[in-house]
């Protein structure tokens, strides 16, 4: 308990002294941190900050180490064409140990095509395009998870970020701290993560801050002995609440339930607090995601797919080697 009212009190310095300040749309920069890469997320309504289990929880809560019994080996992607051709791979690895694990995980985000243009008076148009570029985003990152005993997980990150914009280089360093509350009564778990705390180490541009996130959600699973038989065993539900600091924030959702130990079947929604706009696209309307995971002995395939309103879906793969 000393240590949970340690962790408590170190969360709510954050929280009072952290910059709730305002910022305009355009000031944040790394705008692919807010992309989450893991399928199995992706298909839940990128609800995971209270679900926080296998090695995706390197993205959404760190603390979720603090519950991982097995090595992983895990290989997450965008599959393209992703909007505006975007794409993103990543590696993570993680290795328990007896208090929790930790895990290293390394991305490269990439968008191309890009002209660049030049003043031109000669020219009706009065410019002329000279070359093409693309933006090229770099993250690797350190995460640990401990236990602070059978219930209570608190977790943090911390990533070396590299923004590379034809011949502008940024770099910055951010933190994650995360922190997971798991029942041994009931089988629930309440999840929390600040995210992308941090500061600029070189920069070519004015914005001056990342793109801080706050997480808050609770997740539910059902157990054999848990009551509601029509419901398979291991299903699981989750809400989540969203909030950028620069932004209004999104109310998240998702559910996962297993047609047997080799098959799941998942689907979620992200309720935007501000209308997007977006419509929809296949008559799937902006926000809607589903997806699949097919399970083995020491592997696992996971896919995803989502709708962007008129923007269209995003798919998004993985696979994931574990062993003891």
């Amino acid at each position: 308990m000393k240590k949970l009212k340690i962790v408590i009190f170190f969360l709510a310095l954050i929280l009072i002294g952290f910059p709730y300040k305002s910022h305009s749309s355009g000031n944040s920069s790394y705008p692919f941190l807010l992309i989450a890469p893991s399928p199995k997320a992706g298909s839940m309504g990128e609800a995971f900050v209270a679900v926080a289990e296998g090695p995706e929880t390197v993205f959404f809560n760190p603390s979720g180490l603090g519950f991982e019994n097995e090595k992983h080996l895990y290989f997450p992607s965008l599959i393209p064409p992703f909007v505006e051709g975007i794409k993103y791979n990543n590696v993570v690895y993680v290795q328990p140990n007896s208090k929790g694990a930790w895990a290293v995980q390394g991305g490269m985000f990439h968008i191309g095509g890009f002209k660049k243009t030049v003043a031109d008076a000669s020219l009706s148009d009065g410019f002329r395009e000279i070359e093409n570029f693309s933006t090229y985003d770099l993250k690797i990152s350190a995460a640990m998870g401990r236990k602070l005993n059978r219930q209570f997980a608190f977790g943090t990150t911390i990533a070396y970020l590299r923004e590379s914009l034809s011949d502008q280089i940024n770099s910055a360093i951010a933190f994650d701290i995360g922190f997971l509350y798991a029942s041994k009564i009931n089988p629930v778990k309440i999840g929390f993560a600040l995210q992308h705390l941090g500061f600029k180490i070189n920069s070519s541009q004015s914005s001056d801050h990342l793109p801080y996130l706050l997480k808050a959600g609770i997740s539910i699973r059902r157990l054999k002995n848990f009551g509601f038989t029509f419901i398979p065993e291991n299903s699981l539900g989750t809400i989540e609440f969203f909030k950028p600091f620069e932004s209004v924030g999104s109310l998240r959702s998702g559910i996962e339930v297993p047609l047997s130990k080799q098959f799941h079947l998942r689907s979620g929604y992200i309720y935007h607090l501000k209308k997007q706009g977006l419509g929809s696209t296949l008559s799937l309307p902006n926000g809607f995601s589903f997806g699949l995971g097919f399970f083995f002995s020491s592997w696992s395939l996971d896919y995803a797919t989502a709708s962007q309103g008129e923007l269209g879906l995003t798919h998004r793969i993985a696979v994931d080697l574990k062993w003891k």
